[in-house]
């Protein structure tokens, strides 16, 4: 049995946890021009492509590391609901390769907006929101996953 354990780590496999990518929400920023920019970082979304990973500190590793904070982030919906404001985005986006789960969300190595969510019961501008999904090429959705955790992240951001 010890045999087996270190053989096994002398193959240094890379095995992903999963098959499907981890799905998170995210605020972003609408510069008017056509394109998202992160509310965190000088980091603006590509369109139509996905986007990938890097180290904002200048170190030089994967991203994301685990002993670094690097990495694309995507919110829990409630979480993520706190920065929502009309003149943002708020999207649901899947995270894949290299991906860490925490307690507010998950941050990965490459991650494509999936759709808009635009709130009912929220100012939103709803021109914004059709451009942005006609540059990125995703739908627009009025439907939200957990009505109760949006109206709650809403109310704890404002």
């Amino acid at each position: 049995m010890f045999l087996a354990i270190r053989e096994r780590r002398t193959l240094d496999l890379v095995i992903p946890d999963s098959i499907e990518p981890y799905i998170g929400y995210k605020c972003l920023r609408w510069d008017g021009a056509g394109s998202l920019w992160s509310l965190a970082f000088h980091m603006k979304w590509p369109q139509g492509e996905k986007a990938t990973a890097t180290c904002m500190r200048g170190r030089v590793h994967d991203a994301p590391a685990p002993n670094c904070g690097c990495g694309i982030y995507a919110a829990h919906i409630e979480e993520a609901s706190r920065y929502y404001a009309p003149d943002r985005v708020m999207i649901q986006v899947a995270l894949w390769g290299t991906t860490h789960i925490h307690w507010t969300g998950a941050r990965g190595q490459f991650a494509y907006p999936q759709k808009i969510l635009v709130y009912p019961d929220k100012p939103t501008n709803h021109r914004m929101a059709r451009l942005v999904a006609e540059l990125y090429g995703i739908p627009v959705s009025i439907e939200t996953p957990d009505p109760v955790a949006i109206r709650r992240g809403l109310r704890q951001g404002q």
